[in-house]
């Protein structure tokens, strides 16, 4: 017979057990795909640079009311490679941030063409107005310069790293990123220590532990899979609403494959599960008949 208080404290610490591991498995998932190396693949895999060229081309076709500089002028100089080496370095310095918690800038490399395309026409156009090549005019060029460049940051930026980080969120998820692996060691700590105390409760008949872990472990895990499930399956994230294309794929791509990521881990602790009750079942069996046998 198990004792009552027994069967009691067994029945609490494998409920805490069921949410312990759902939140071991969910900071593994982020610790191991939360990285530069799998965003700056996910920007390669869905071909985002060529996304983001036809953006800024209706971005500059838009704005030829109100600049008169024809997209033409920028669009003869940037091609899918400059905007790929773009996207990766917004991509880097946005990690590099979260790791060492310095500030987030981002200066691209001098791009000759765009410099040379920019100044040809604004030299032209001086030379038909008969404006004059003075002090105003270096400040035009300079600034229509800097404002192509921050154009460059702005549409490559997929993540839109710079606004979360002028909002001061950069910074504070920095905290967390550095400590990551502390904290994911502290909450699969946590769901070890639980199993110990389960191991010690039922330190009389320890084929009872793998009873209850085993129970937790399948619990925990068809959790995980139905919301996992649930997102793939309903094409949850679809339903962002981000107007700029780049960000949106971004985006959506991103929080999918975490969901498979955690899909995977989550039928892993089930499969666990399913294994400790069967060798429960096993063990029980075996003691049941050699009980039989003894009387």
């Amino acid at each position: 017979m198990i004792k009552k208080s027994a069967y009691l404290s067994s029945l609490v610490f494998s409920v805490i057990l069921v949410f312990s591991v759902v939140a071991s498995c969910f900071a593994v998932m982020l610790c191991i795909n939360v990285n530069s190396k799998n965003a700056v693949k996910l920007f390669d895999d869905n071909s985002l640079d060529n996304v983001i060229l036809k953006e800024i081309n209706g971005y500059y076709d838009e704005q030829y009311y109100a600049s008169g500089i024809p997209s033409s002028v920028y669009m003869t100089a940037i091609d899918s490679e400059y905007i790929k080496e773009s996207g990766h370095i917004c991509i880097e310095k946005a990690f590099e941030t979260l790791k060492t918690g310095h500030e987030y800038t981002v200066n691209l490399p001098e791009n000759s063409k765009l410099d040379t395309s920019i100044e040809t026409f604004l030299s032209d156009y001086a030379e038909q107005s008969d404006v004059k090549k003075d002090e105003k005019y270096d400040k035009k060029l300079s600034s229509v310069k800097s404002s192509a460049y921050e154009t460059m940051v702005s549409k490559s930026d997929i993540f839109k790293f710079r606004t979360i980080n002028n909002k001061g969120i950069l910074s504070k998820l920095s905290v967390f990123y550095r400590n990551r692996y502390l904290l994911t060691g502290a909450v699969c700590g946590l769901t070890f220590l639980i199993a110990v105390i389960l191991f010690v409760i039922n330190r009389k008949n320890k084929s009872l532990f793998l009873y209850w872990t085993g129970i937790s472990s399948l619990i925990a895990g068809v959790s995980g899979i139905a919301v996992s499930a649930y997102l793939l399956a309903s094409k949850y994230f679809d339903a962002f609403s981000i107007k700029q294309h780049s960000v949106f794929t971004a985006y959506t791509e991103t929080m999918y494959k975490l969901a498979q990521a955690f899909l995977t881990i989550e039928i892993a602790v089930a499969v666990i599960g399913i294994i400790f009750i069967v060798i429960f079942s096993i063990i029980n069996e075996k003691k049941n008949t050699d009980d039989k046998k003894s009387k």
